[in-house]
C-alpha cells in the first residue's frame, strides 16, 4: 500500500504556541541546494549540491482561527519593533506498515499566502508558505 496524503498531520510550534493545522488538504516540501560547479582547465568538471534549507507549502481547512491569530501576533510584534523568531513545523506520517515517521523542519519562517475565500456555502481553505533551515528525521 503506498503512502497517501491523508496519512500526514502537520503541527507548528512557535514561541511557546502549538498550532495543529486541521484538515490538511495539501503539503509539499522541496530541498533547497546551492549548486557548486567547477570547470578546471586541466581536469574533468566537478560538482556538488550543498544542502541550503527547505521550502514548502501547506493548504488546510480554516479552524477556529488559531493560524490567523498566530500570523496576526507575529505581524504585530514585528511592527512594534520586536525580533521575529523562528519556529518549527512537524510532519507526522503514518506509514503503510503501521509505523510513524516524524520530520522536523527547524528554523521555520512562514507567510500566509492565502487566508481564504469566504463563500456562503464553501469551506475556507488557507495556504501557508514556509522556509526552514533544515529538515531532520526524529
Amino acid at each position: 500500500m503506498p503512502t497517501i496524503g491523508r496519512n500526514t498531520d502537520i503541527v507548528i510550534l512557535w514561541g511557546g504556541f502549538r498550532v495543529d493545522l486541521p484538515g490538511v488538504q495539501a503539503f509539499s516540501a522541496s530541498q533547497i541546494v546551492d549548486e557548486i560547479r567547477q570547470h578546471p582547465f586541466n581536469n574533468d568538471p566537478c560538482a556538488a549540491d550543498l544542502p541550503a534549507g527547505w521550502r514548502g507549502q501547506v493548504t488546510f481547512i480554516r479552524d477556529a482561527g488559531s493560524f490567523d491569530a498566530l500570523t496576526a501576533s507575529i505581524e504585530a510584534n514585528f511592527l512594534d519593533g520586536c525580533v521575529v523568531n523562528t519556529g518549527a513545523l512537524f510532519q507526522y506520517i503514518r506509514e503503510p506498515d503501521g509505523s510513524q515517521s516524524t520530520f522536523e523542519f527547524a528554523g521555520l519562517t512562514f507567510r500566509a499566502e492565502n487566508t481564504g475565500a469566504y463563500q456562503a456555502s464553501g469551506v475556507v481553505r488557507q495556504t501557508l508558505g514556509f522556509t526552514a533551515s533544515r529538515r531532520r528525521k526524529l
